[in-house]
């Protein structure tokens, strides 16, 4: 039978998403454990993969699905993980079909299955092992979407452009995206971004401080990059190049932020269409989008369309309105767009 031990990042399905097999299946029937010789010999034969899986085991979260924690490397594995950190062993998960009637044949077998899982998943915990019961196995999907939904949530898009800032100098702009960057990932959340021009540096560093300096996480738990092909050839295959690049943005983020959005064009300053092009294709995949108008430009006239068709983007939320207008008002200080801006964020994420 084949076995699976699988750990789930929850960022889009199929990317990030990594496979562990511990056993041969039907593509790979020669890899296959068979017998008690070829378990023994597991540990020499595989001691790349068994460092690997431990060091994941100890540096990520895992979701087990499918898994009867029956393989005996793979309890050497969980074991010797728990002795090396003791209670500072991480927090993994697993989903289990919780013992049914249906499944054993008297009232007596029944309780003692019943039992027995439930020995079962006290002894999973030794391991830092936390179990879901399921009564039916499509809840797995209905949950899978859940979560990727919630780790979505807290990804946030930070999207804008600036060649010139309007009522703000470029210092105190930048120390304004630096300070939305930083707040950020100081409240919990992960920040995306292209690199915009003129304030994509201000973004990286913002983030980079407070991680540094307020957590414990590798850069790429909490900042993902992807620096915007300006090299690329004028004409259709470009534009549709900037497409993908901008739909692949989205795609990992589950709200999208935008500031200022402006660029130079025949020597004269004017909204950045690309801008509103990552807007548009924000809404259509499903994200929360908010507009920072007092930023000006592209940001001053989404905020707009936001406003006046304001139940359209945030259908069903409440108390999202109030502090989403701070962010149009001119005289909105650095205070207030940081205060307004995490208000939202939590109400959404609530």
């Amino acid at each position: 039978m084949k076995h699976e031990v699988k750990q789930l990042q929850l960022t889009k399905p199929g990317r990030d998403a990594v496979v562990y097999k511990m056993h041969g299946d039907a593509d790979h029937p020669a890899d296959a454990v068979l017998t008690k010789d070829d378990y023994e010999r597991y540990h020499q034969d595989r001691q790349l993969f068994l460092t690997a899986l431990s060091g994941d085991l100890v540096s990520m979260t895992f979701l087990f699905l499918g898994l009867s924690f029956s393989d005996p490397n793979l309890d050497y594995i969980l074991s010797r993980v728990r002795i090396w950190l003791g209670k500072n062993v991480r927090q993994h998960y697993a989903i289990l079909r919780r013992i049914q009637k249906k499944d054993v044949r008297g009232k007596g077998a029944y309780e003692y299955e019943a039992q027995r899982q439930y020995l079962f998943i006290n002894d999973l915990k030794r391991f830092g092992i936390q179990t879901l019961l399921i009564d039916d196995y499509a809840d797995i999907t209905r949950i899978l979407a859940r979560l990727y939904e919630l780790h979505r949530g807290r990804s946030i898009l930070i999207s804008g452009s600036a060649h010139d800032y309007g009522r703000w100098d470029r210092d105190s702009a930048e120390a304004l995206v630096r300070r939305i960057s930083g707040e950020l990932i100081r409240n919990g959340y992960r920040v995306v971004s292209g690199f915009g021009l003129g304030i994509g540096s201000a973004i990286i560093s913002g983030a980079l401080e407070k991680i540094y300096a307020e957590t414990d996480v590798s850069v790429g738990e909490k900042l993902i990059l992807r620096p915007f092909p300006q090299t690329a050839r004028r004409g259709e295959r470009r534009a549709q190049l900037y497409t993908r690049y901008r739909q692949d943005l989205a795609s990992l983020a589950g709200t999208a932020i935008f500031l200022f959005g402006n660029r130079l064009k025949g020597g004269q300053v004017v909204e950045a269409p690309g801008v509103e092009e990552e807007f548009n294709i924000a809404v259509e995949n499903g994200l929360k989008v908010i507009p920072v108008g007092v930023t000006g430009y592209a940001a001053r006239s989404l905020w707009l369309r936001v406003n006046d068709d304001f139940d359209r983007y945030f259908p069903n939320e409440k108390g999202i309105k109030r502090p989403f207008a701070r962010l149009g008002k001119e005289d909105a200080d650095e205070d207030t767009i940081i205060s307004a801006l995490l208000e939202i964020l939590g109400r959404l994420k609530g």
